[in-house]
């Protein structure tokens, strides 16, 4: 799918990013920035750096903004904004 140019939707990003083996949790879309978010409750090693790589990886031409890791007590049924999570914002 041809990314240049084109305004994506959440759901076309999120499509994107499966069919390239990168997982994500939830994928919001506000003004033009993209918002990918991964929840967690171990990390296993995993960090936001790698997280962020896999999102460069898998959309070229995006612009990273902003990434990080947001941790929260564990809450059974929060959404993913509400729990632990690594999240990257971008720009395509």
């Amino acid at each position: 799918m041809e990314t240049k140019n084109k305004k994506l939707t959440a759901q076309q990003i999120q499509d994107i990013l499966f069919e390239k083996n990168v997982f994500v949790d939830k994928v919001s879309v506000n003004k033009g920035i993209h918002k990918v978010m991964l929840g967690f409750f171990y990390t296993h090693g995993y960090t936001a750096e790698k997280f962020e790589e896999q999102i460069s990886i898998a959309l070229p031409n995006a612009k990273i903004i902003e990434s990080g890791e947001i941790w929260k007590q564990f809450n059974g049924g929060a959404p993913i904004e509400r729990q632990s999570h690594w999240y990257v914002k971008f720009t395509i």
